[in-house]
């Protein structure tokens, strides 16, 4: 039953419309960008997307190099403490400010 659940989520996955999963990168690369070091529950709220689909996105934005891990703190949304994410100083000068 648990193999089917997993089967549904990565047909979901990739039913997106073709550069929906990139336009999801880069509005978390630019939210990472204008708020700093931050949580997968923070960027979750702030784009009014699902964690799990914040996850999967840093996940790849790590494995890209767009994104650096952070080091761990208490995330302000759920005051848990978790890995947090943040944009190199020399990738941030890309972004306008």
């Amino acid at each position: 039953m648990k193999t089917r659940v997993t089967e549904t989520s990565i047909d979901a996955y990739h039913s997106l419309p073709l550069g929906m999963v990139s336009t999801s990168c880069q509005k978390i690369e630019d939210w990472v960008a204008a708020n700093g070091n931050s949580t997968i529950g923070e960027i979750a709220k702030g784009l009014q997307m699902e964690k799990s689909s914040v996850s999967a996105r840093r996940n790849e934005l790590i494995a890209a190099n767009r994104v650096c891990l952070g080091g761990r703190r208490a995330c302000r949304i759920s005051g848990r403490t978790v890995e947090t994410v943040f944009i190199s100083p020399k990738q941030n000068n890309l972004f306008p400010h």
